[in-house]
């Protein structure tokens, strides 16, 4: 682990500059930070490609490249020769992303993959240029002569983790400012669906609205300027991930295929806190501009040809920490029938890229769908998984944990102070957490096996990797609930929650809940006041707290915080009120809603439904899990506010759902149901069901109730 406090930049050469950080416990232990570059292959040619094609109607083309993260010789030798006896440690990266900045057309242009996260974290880039000023562009960087070094870039995003020296660090978001700011930039423009611009957008938004904020509070001791700089730099880094969390939450809420219909309205206002001693994620983003190539390097990587040729880019991530052995992975296309295998072994890079001719079509069109298959060989001799052949059109291919058939989740305590450990004062105040328990279920949907165990976790036992070999890949998320034990011996429960990350921190078992209330009048009128009364209820954890505005017109309402159990599938949050527009009253009616933003309109009014899973069959029918998703719908077939929930025979209880309707009609919305039976690999299914009006829907026993 780094130590943030005792980081330095060495410098030699020709003003070049190695960072290293010393390790937190071994302090003849030190780090030097990579640097993006792109590998030589067994000829010593650098792995490049740019291809322009020129057919009858067009010119377009093509570059592929393959990056990693090296420490050079020279820079090694830097270090040691400027530290002296000292041992190189390796970086342990926890999230990794490989950027590609550069410019065409005038315009400046990011592309994002994820590396290979196993030795020098490899991975592929191939770049589509669609026309004659495209393909120019990147010969005038990358030819004898050219300007790549001002233009284009290659940038790794990677977090590695260390202990926060001793200051306390808040990160603040208001969404109220973000959302009036969206919509003087934004209005019209779908910036969400796409995770690329999704990032690039949320960095650009808390620049120029100023709806994020950073505090750093030393406490007793002062910074030094350096160290000052470098935890206001990863204090804006964790804010920007922070939001773009939240932002990915609520796009998960009303689906992906709904990111136009997203706004920063749905996202919730918060405060995060980051305490002396938190164990967290430190961002580094080691940055390189690509140089320009010899004319000897030029003619080897550079050709103009008449057919499009296939360029597909396959990465296998997590080799090492999934225990695999090795991936055998074959390309089928027409072109290419030898040559087209590659085995990646943990020693060996973890990105390849498949080159073939292209293959023309009868009507003189390009083919470019091609299908893969690929076997993996676990650790320990364990049976192979052989994949079915998959098609595709795609030019980059990224192969994970899920795809590899495992199931992977590591839960880390290390953040909770467990009473009785370094991190607690054993002041004996009785709310003090003695361990945590966790509950832990997975259904693969492909196959009908079923993951389900508990565990403790405590100040002996702060971290516990579930694993399993599952019998195919799957995509859906697994669940799990936490339960606090305290000293005192009260409980503290975080209701059932989903989620397809491989690592789970468990911190603190409190929150910071903040409810932002969202007043949208017409576009010709304001309203003249808001009164608004909230009550928000966590009946689990037994917790009530309330809170009123009397807004008059013109003034944004200020959100409202209070510190909370974690338990974001159990609160529920009632809202009440009246509000005048053009001298007339009107009432706010009842409603109750789980999510933290609180939309009052003058045309729409907020339909609350109370989802019951009581009367299913779990038993007698043999039923893993059941998934109710529930939508309305616009048009004919176009569904809105779409929200999934899923239930197994532990919990979770009943569930919260809502959306906004127009006031003057019923409201109306619909659900299906997907019951997967045990050791079935096809659910038990109800189709697309109507309701109108109601608050309450049980969901059936079984899929033939």
């Amino acid at each position: 682990m780094i130590n943030v406090e005792h980081s330095q930049i060495i410098t030699y050469g020709h003003d070049q500059k190695a960072t290293v950080y010393q390790d937190f416990a071994d302090t003849n232990k030190y780090y030097i930070v990579p640097t993006p570059v792109i590998p030589l292959n067994d000829q010593g040619v650098p792995e490049f490609s740019l291809v322009r094609y020129q057919s009858n109607k067009e010119v377009r083309g093509v570059c592929a490249f393959q990056v990693e993260l090296s420490v050079s010789s020279e820079a090694l030798t830097a270090v040691k020769q400027h530290l002296g006896s000292v041992t190189i440690g390796q970086l342990d990266w926890q999230s990794a992303k490989a950027w590609f900045i550069f410019s065409a057309g005038g315009a400046t242009l990011n592309k994002v993959v994820e590396p290979s996260m196993y030795g020098s974290n490899r991975a592929g880039f191939v770049i589509q240029l669609p026309n004659e000023v495209a393909v120019n562009a990147f010969i005038n960087a990358f030819g004898p002569s050219g300007s790549a070094g001002g233009t284009f870039s290659l940038q790794y995003d990677v977090t590695t983790l260390t202990r926060l020296p001793p200051v306390k660090v808040m990160v603040e978001f208001d969404s109220n400012i973000a959302y009036h700011y969206e919509k003087t930039v934004h209005e019209s423009e779908n910036i969400w669906g796409n995770v690329t611009s999704r990032s690039v957008t949320i960095r650009q938004c808390l620049t120029e609205s100023q709806a994020g904020k950073v505090t750093i509070d030393p406490g007793g001791k002062p910074l030094t300027p350096a160290l000052r700089q470098r935890m206001l730099t990863w204090a804006n880094q964790t804010l920007e991930a922070d939001v773009d969390q939240a932002v990915g939450s609520a796009i998960k809420i009303i689906g992906e295929k709904n990111s136009d219909d997203f706004s920063m309205s749905q996202v919730a206002s918060f405060k995060n806190f980051y305490e002396v001693g938190q164990v967290v994620p430190w961002y580094i983003t080691p940055e390189a501009a690509i140089p320009s190539f010899d004319a000897s390097i030029w003619s080897k990587i550079f050709s103009k040809v008449s057919d499009q040729n296939l360029r597909v880019s396959f990465t296998i991530t997590n080799l090492v920490s999934n225990a695999v052995a090795s991936v055998e992975l074959t390309v089928t296309y027409p072109t290419k029938p030898t040559g087209n295998t590659n085995t990646f072994k943990p020693s060996t890079p973890g990105n390849w890229l498949f080159q073939a001719p292209g293959h023309i079509l009868a009507d003189g069109s390009y083919d470019g769908r091609y299908s893969y298959q690929y076997t993996v060989n676990y650790s320990g001799g364990s049976q192979p998984y052989k994949s079915p052949p998959i098609s595709s059109l795609a030019t980059e291919i990224q192969i994970n944990a899920n795809d590899l058939a495992i199931l992977d989740v590591t839960f880390h305590a290390g953040n909770v102070a467990f009473a009785g450990s370094s991190g607690n004062s054993g002041s004996g105040s009785g709310n003090e957490v003695q361990s945590v328990l966790v509950d832990f279920y997975f259904l693969n949907q492909a196959s009908g096996v079923v993951k389900n165990q508990q565990f403790t976790l405590d100040r002996s036992t702060t971290s516990y990797m579930v694993c399993s070999k599952m019998k195919l890949p799957f995509t859906n998320p697994y669940s799990y609930k936490l339960t606090y034990v305290l000293t005192d011996r009260q409980n503290l429960v975080i209701d059932w929650q989903q989620s397809n990350s491989n690592s789970q921190t468990i911190t603190t078992p409190f929150q910071t809940v903040t409810v932002t209330p969202f007043f949208l009048a017409p576009a010709d009128k304001e309203f003249d006041l808001v009164e608004l009364q909230v009550t928000y209820s966590d009946k689990v954890n037994k917790i009530d707290e309330q809170h009123s505005w009397a807004v008059p017109g013109g003034v944004i309402p200020k959100p409202w915080s209070f510190q909370a159990p974690r338990n974001q599938n159990g609160q529920q949050i009632q809202f009440s009120g009246m509000f005048i527009i053009g001298g007339a009253q009107s009432p706010i009616p009842e409603a109750i809603t789980s999510m933290p933003f609180i939309n009052i309109s003058t045309t729409q009014a907020w339909h609350s439904v109370e989802v019951f899973p009581s009367q299913i069959e779990w038993t007698s029918k043999k039923i893993s899990e059941v998934v109710v998703n529930l939508y309305t719908l616009t048009g004919i077939n176009n569904k809105t506010n779409i929200r999934s929930f899923s239930f197994n025979s532990k919990g979770p209880g009943k569930q919260l759902w809502g959306f906004l309707y127009d006031s003057q009609q019923t409201p109306v919305y619909y659900y299906d149901l997907h019951y997967w039976y045990t050791g079935e690999a096809e659910p038990g299914k109800i189709t697309q069901t109507e309701v109108q009006g109601s608050g309450i829907l049980v969901i059936p026993g079984n899929a033939t109730s």
